[in-house]
Parts: C-alpha cells; sequence; structure tokens
C-alpha cells in the first residue's frame, strides 16, 4: 500500500474551486435540474491549507465504505446517510430556494437559515447505524450537513441483500479484504488483514457498482474490489489552476479520471470533478482500467474453501499478471468472455421483438377466433352477437370506425401498416412494463454511492 499521509472520507469533500449553479440539466446525477460547474477562483477554506505539501490522488468512482470494528471485529462498513423525511425535504427545498433568491439578490439582509427537528424531519435508521467521525453534535444528537444529510455507516450484513457486492470484496470468516494497490510497474491485487485497514475508508469498485466504469468483471461472474482513499497518487499541474487541470484532464493519459483529490496535513480534503470543468464522465477506457495488474492474493496462510469464492479463484492464480485491469476478468473465468454479455443482452432484448412480432399476429387469430373472419362474420358466433347488439344501439346499422366495424375489417385484411406499427410498439411496451416490474422486485442490482 501507498505509505504515504492520506485522509479519510467522512464528509462531503469541497470542490478546490469556488463554484456555480447552471440552469442545466446534469449530466452527474439523474433527475437533478442544475448543474454545479467551477469558476476560476479558489473557494475560501483552501487558503487555510497548504496544498504544495498535499498528497493528489485520483478520485475513484464506487461507493464509499469504512473499515472499523463491530461487535469487537475488523469489519467493513456501508455508507448509509440519515436523509430528510417528506416534510424534511420540502423544509430544505424551502430553505435553498431563500437562499438562492438571497445570493442572488446580493447577499443584502440576513442569511436565511433553517431550524431542524431530527426525530420529526428525518427518516430513521438501522439500530447499528453511526454517524461519520466529523459529523457535528449537539445535545447527543447528529446534526445534518448544509446538505440537510447526516453522513453515516451501517456495518454490512451477511444476510442483507443490499451489502451483496459489498461482501463479495471480503472475507468477514478470516477478516480478509481484496484490496486494489498502486505499485511500481502498475496495480495488484492483495489480500489484506482488515486490522491492518482499522480507520480508513476505501471505495468498493465493481461489476455492480455504479455502472462498472472501469469495466470490472461482468454480469455473470461479477467481481469487486476495495481502494484505499488517497492510494492511487497523481501527478497533475502546477500551480492547480483551473485550465491548466481542464486541459490535463482533457489531453494527458493520467488525465483519464473521473477527478482529483488533494489530502492536505492538516486532514482536510479538496476535490475537482471532470463535471465540474464541463467534461464528460464515464469515458471509454479510464486510466484505472488501462493499467497493468499483477495478483498477490496468497492463500496459503488462509484456508479459502469455497471454490467459488473470488478469494480462492485469485490465490490460485497468484504471482500471474494481465496487461489490463479490465482483462482480469478472462484470466480467472476463461470460459466465461464478452460473448456471455452479448448472449445475455440478445436474451433480454428477445422478448421485446417477441412481443414486437407476436402481437400483430396475434390479433387477428383471436379475431379469427370470436367470428370476425376473412368471409365476413360467423353466424351464430361471439362476432355476431356483438354486431347485432352494435346494430341496435346504431338504430340499425353497424356505423363506421366502431370497434365492430375495425374488428370485421381486420378480420376480413388483417391489420395495415399504421395499425401493425402500433400493435408491435403495443407488444414492445407490455414486455417492458412486465421485465420492470421483475426486475423492480429482485433488488439486488446496481448499488449506486451516496453523494461524496
Amino acid at each position: 500500500m501507498n505509505e504515504q499521509r492520506t485522509n479519510p472520507v467522512q464528509q462531503k469533500v469541497k470542490c478546490l474551486f469556488k463554484i456555480k449553479v447552471e440552469d442545466k440539466a446534469s449530466e452527474k446525477r439523474q433527475n437533478q435540474q442544475f448543474l454545479v460547474v467551477a469558476t476560476d477562483k479558489r473557494c475560501n477554506e483552501v487558503e487555510q491549507h497548504n496544498l504544495e505539501t498535499a498528497v493528489v490522488s485520483e478520485k475513484i468512482d464506487g461507493t464509499c465504505c469504512y473499515i472499523a470494528e463491530y461487535e469487537g471485529k475488523p469489519w467493513l462498513w456501508a455508507r448509509h446517510d440519515r436523509k430528510p423525511n417528506k416534510s424534511g425535504d420540502r423544509k430544505l427545498k424551502k430553505y435553498l430556494s431563500e437562499k438562492k433568491a438571497w445570493s442572488e439578490d446580493g447577499e443584502i439582509g440576513d442569511r436565511p437559515t433553517i431550524s431542524w427537528d431530527i426525530p420529526r424531519d428525518f427518516k430513521e435508521v438501522p439500530s447499528q447505524w453511526i454517524p461519520a467521525l466529523e459529523v457535528s453534535v449537539e445535545y447527543g444528537v447528529p446534526q445534518p450537513d448544509e446538505h440537510g444529510h447526516i453522513p453515516g455507516w451501517v456495518p454490512v450484513g451477511p444476510r442483507n441483500t443490499q451489502h451483496k457486492w459489498h461482501l463479495s470484496s471480503v472475507d468477514l470468516t478470516n477478516g480478509l479484504g481484496l484490496v486494489l494497490r498502486q505499485t511500481a510497474e502498475g496495480l495488484s491485487v492483495d489480500c489484506v488483514p482488515l486490522t491492518e485497514l482499522l480507520g480508513n475508508t476505501v471505495e468498493l469498485i465493481g461489476t455492480n457498482i455504479n455502472g462498472n466504469p472501469y469495466k470490472i468483471g461482468n454480469r455473470r461472474k461479477p467481481l469487486h474490489f476495495l481502494v484505499v482513499h488517497g492510494s492511487m497518487t497523481l501527478t497533475c499541474p502546477q500551480p492547480p489552476t483551473l485550465q491548466n487541470l481542464t486541459h490535463w484532464f482533457r489531453e494527458s493519459d493520467d488525465g483519464q479520471v473521473e477527478g482529483i483529490v488533494w489530502h492536505c496535513e492538516t486532514g482536510a480534503l479538496f476535490k475537482l470533478h471532470r463535471h465540474h470543468v464541463g467534461l464528460p464522465w464515464p469515458i471509454d477506457l479510464p486510466h484505472l482500467s488501462k493499467q497493468r495488474v499483477r495478483i498477490n492474493v496468497d492463500g496459503t496462510a488462509y484456508e479459502f474453501r469455497e471454490e467459488k469464492s473470488v478469494f480462492y479463484l485469485l490465490s490460485r492464480q497468484v504471482g500471474s499478471t494481465c496487461e489490463q485491469l479490465s482483462e482480469l476478468h478472462d484470466l480467472l473465468y476463461p470460459d466465461t468472455s464478452d460473448t456471455d454479455d452479448w448472449v445475455n443482452r440478445a436474451k433480454s432484448i428477445a422478448p421485446f421483438v417477441v412481443g414486437a412480432v407476436a402481437l400483430p399476429v396475434a390479433i387477428p387469430v383471436a379475431l379469427s377466433a370470436v367470428g370476425f373472419g376473412a368471409g365476413g362474420i360467423v353466424a351464430g358466433s361471439l362476432a355476431a352477437r356483438a354486431m347485432s347488439v352494435a346494430a341496435v344501439a346504431n338504430g340499425g346499422g353497424v356505423a363506421a370506425g366502431s370497434l365492430v366495424a375495425v374488428c370485421q375489417s381486420v378480420g376480413a385484411v388483417g391489420l395495415s401498416a399504421s395499425a401493425t406499427a402500433a400493435a408491435s410498439s403495443a407488444g414492445v411496451a407490455v414486455v417492458g412494463a412486465w421485465k420492470g416490474f421483475t426486475s423492480f422486485l429482485r433488488r439486488n442490482g446496481n448499488i449506486n454511492r451516496e453523494d461524496d
């Protein structure tokens, strides 16, 4: 592990520069109808710290975790912010609106404030929940930050499906974690005792985290690792002006990262994200994904009995290397390649194709079955009864454009081109709704990080 001093991430990290809000939809977060961008002026807090002696590291795109003891054992804790409930959210939105108006009016008059009633304004949290270390506490009650969150942690639970992918990165029986480390040659995958990581915050990355920007594993054979915050160091331009850093993000191979984090000697943290300078993320092939990887998981000191365990598979490949992190999956699972992903995608698309084709075919067949035949309406059928009822209602004849008239036409000559297209769309919509519903029920998909 990198031996340089770095700081744990226990609170939201401030941008290195002053920011402004633009009325544009954010590409970083869904349903966020504003864009946060950096200006060329540093934020006021930076002046209190020395950036020249700060450790500069890559901002890793995953979900934040914490290594601390739980019931006397070293344990992995998942990020779990306590957030406002519906009434608290209304209070927060009103405060933010007042604050924005105050700022736009030149900050004239008293600055808007917000008064919280924690039990009434915030959602309940699990009994094992603990606040993050830097959270302000008043009269024994953790207080929200300026964004209306109370950052905190919950211990991962072996039976908790929400922690399924967290658990794949640790062996809690042996007290071990799979850690991706920086080396002089590139990267290494190490099996690290959690006791060595106590007090550190880490980023969980991999197949089912944040859309897998680093292309690690695949959905059939997922892989997840821990990265200690601050351990992937960078050399970025000096002085770190907005112009220099924007150019570095655009043009440098080392700049193909989500962002930069400065770890100051005082314990302060500052960051700059690609989105702050109007650049996209994720990108096709990030810097981390292109590095050479060596497997250093030595299983001789531990008993990895489960042959399906990632720890066991890695220990069987100790000393092996691959040219890129994105190729590590092929080394561990030679029988499951990217082809499997294409097969899975084909399987996921197939129902929509069937829906689009089947419904236009099924409609004429169904109409024929109830008596709307190619030669006209069949006597004594359901269609004949429907026509009789429609004729009575219309004063003796079947009205043009009525349901019976349309069914009679389709039964006789089939669907028109426009009707076929509409039926195909309906078939796709029905299948899509069903797949969305079943996906919702599974509740074991991708994990998205909390705001950091």
